[in-house]
């Protein structure tokens, strides 16, 4: 039995980190003969709920008839300690090293696991927006902290060598939340498109990218307003508005989609104001005929799994996660009449004609393979 202590940004957990959690039982569940998990969580009433939602589909994912989970509160010094005492491996799992406090919490907690003699693993983190050198620092304390380290994509790598100024032997794989996508494409296969959905997750445009366009963000999210408006009735598709945050730590959604349907300025045929869990989002994306998608692992899932989408990406184009995951997969020349650089306000005419994309064979089986057999050389 392998004792994982997951810490990282859980507590406010999007639909995106819910499937990275998933993503990741699976991995654990191919490296390891049984493992039991303890989840450090910044607001373990919200985990507590959304591990409710998945229960079944995190079974699914861990391979297990009876799944071993216990949330601690992260934030708490008493239950951090005890769960890294406890624990055979510390890992925080996914989602980036940015510019926020709860870095401090990850550095300290790497720090006591190999002051203890406990494993040490950096799970399919990315970095950024992370400015501020005492955040930088964090980040790169934990990584020279961590046994491996498994960043999501090159570019996150290439971050952490010019931050750091050195080099470290790091990884690179993908995010851990494509291992759930492929999990639900094997057992949910047979979902029926309908023929006239326009399925799409927006977000307002987060204020920590404002340095990067001359707009302003309501400028920007009017714009939004705007092509999507304009894509709903070239297609005459009913719009159907799909969060993937549901709680106001991280910005719900919702508060967005429902601002824009009660100005009457689009035509919304439904906003999914009750929410969904990780099945039930991807099961919208999968069986609509065309996607919209803001959020990265809403991009993520409408690029894996409905294929007929469009992307808004609000991060950097050379440096950011959509463009590094668009590069994993070898979908930039796919979507290159379908990408729309939101702070440069780049809203030019959408090719939304096209067949689906269609991943590789191969590809996500060879980023699993990377983590499966990091995750094996730690227990050895």
């Amino acid at each position: 039995m392998v004792k994982i202590a997951l810490i990282g940004w859980f507590g406010t957990e999007t639909i995106g980190d819910r499937a990275i959690l998933a993503g990741l039982f699976h991995l654990f569940s191919e490296a390891y003969d049984d493992f039991e998990i303890m989840l450090g969580s910044i607001y373990p009433f919200f985990t507590e709920r959304t591990m409710l939602e998945d229960g079944a589909f995190l079974q699914l994912c861990s391979g297990k008839r009876e799944l071993s989970v216990s949330i601690f509160n992260s934030l708490k010094i008493r239950e951090l300690n005890a769960a890294i005492e406890k624990c055979d491996i510390l890992a925080v799992g996914g989602g980036p090293f940015f510019d926020s406090y709860c870095m401090f919490m990850l550095e300290y907690a790497f720090k006591l696991a190999k002051k203890k003699g406990k494993k040490t693993m950096v799970l399919g983190c990315g970095i950024g927006p992370l400015n501020k050198k005492v955040f930088q620092r964090s980040m790169i304390s934990v990584v020279n902290h961590s046994d491996v380290c498994v960043f999501r994509d090159k570019r996150s790598q290439i971050q952490y060598d010019q931050v750091s100024g050195k080099k470290k032997n790091t990884f690179v794989s993908i995010d851990p939340a494509v291992f759930a996508v492929d999990i639900f494409k094997r057992y949910y296969s047979d979902i029926p498109v309908e023929k006239e959905l326009l399925t799409v997750n927006i977000r307002k445009f987060p204020s920590i990218y404002r340095h990067q366009s001359f707009y302003s963000e309501d400028e920007i999210d009017l714009q939004v307003r705007k092509l999507v408006a304009t894509i709903q009735r070239e297609t005459d598709l009913k719009l159907y508005m799909v969060p993937m945050h549901y709680f106001e730590i991280g910005l719900d959604d919702r508060s967005l989609m429902n601002q824009w349907k009660h100005t009457g300025l689009i035509n919304i045929s439904r906003v999914q104001n009750e929410p969904l869990n990780t099945v039930q989002t991807m099961q919208a994306f999968a069986g609509s005929t065309l996607c919209i998608g803001m959020r990265f692992h809403a991009v993520l899932m409408q690029t894996l799994l409905c294929g007929r989408n469009i992307i808004l990406d609000y991060t950097d184009p050379e440096k950011g996660k959509i463009g590094g995951f668009l590069n994993q997969i070898k979908a930039m020349d796919h979507y290159s009449g379908k990408y729309i650089h939101l702070p440069q306000n780049q809203m030019e005419a959408i090719d939304y004609h096209t067949a689906p994309f269609r991943i590789s064979d191969g590809i996500v089986e060879e980023y699993r393979l990377l983590y499966i057999n990091a995750l094996r050389t730690l227990n050895s």
